[in-house]
């Protein structure tokens, strides 16, 4: 998948020999047209939400993580066409756009999560969340996490840019999904 998203002008992702997506690696990475893609380009988390209310003038939507109660469950990300106020989604969000940030999670711009698991991999580390029983993967530097140790409470933000809606028609059984 690297090797393609950099030296091809053009991808065409098939899955069981039927064109999923086609376009750019930029076009098939930040916006996936189903679970499928966005798993084969790359790590992804998923938050099942509802659509709040969007803006398709600004390119901007609100949703609301399934999960959760409460006005700090919901979370801005870009707009899709089609996606209206009321249809229930999952969230396609990269771990590069989970920002954590230590301390106070009362803060409503945040989310609160739990830190499961940690992964040291070199360059970067991986950190596994648990929010709410919905699992989060963000990306940091070693340097950045530390001093972070599992079970350790954590508040997160996502980059708005990052977060896009995959349509649950557009979204495998659990069990498909691994299969894939």
């Amino acid at each position: 998948q690297a090797e393609a998203m950099v030296v091809s002008d053009r991808i065409v992702l098939m899955d069981a020999g039927r064109v999923v997506q086609e376009g750019t690696a930029r076009e098939l990475y930040e916006s996936p047209r189903t679970d499928f893609a966005a798993r084969f380009l790359g790590f992804t988390s998923f938050l099942p939400a509802t659509v709040e209310s969007v803006d398709p003038a600004s390119g901007t939507a609100w949703y609301r993580l399934s999960d959760r109660g409460g006005d700090r469950a919901v979370v801005a990300g870009r707009h899709r066409d089609g996606v209206r106020a009321g249809d229930h989604v999952a969230l396609s969000v990269r771990p590069e756009a989970v920002t954590l940030h230590e301390g106070d999670d009362t803060d409503p711009a945040t989310l609160p999560t739990v830190v499961s698991e940690l992964f040291y991999t070199g360059n970067v580390c991986d950190v596994f969340l648990d929010m709410g029983g919905t699992s989060v993967r963000a990306q940091a530097t070693p340097l950045g996490v530390a001093d972070l140790r599992v079970g350790q409470r954590l508040a997160v933000t996502f980059d708005r840019r990052s977060v896009w809606p995959i349509p649950l028609d557009d979204v495998r059984p659990a069990q498909d999904a691994a299969a894939a």
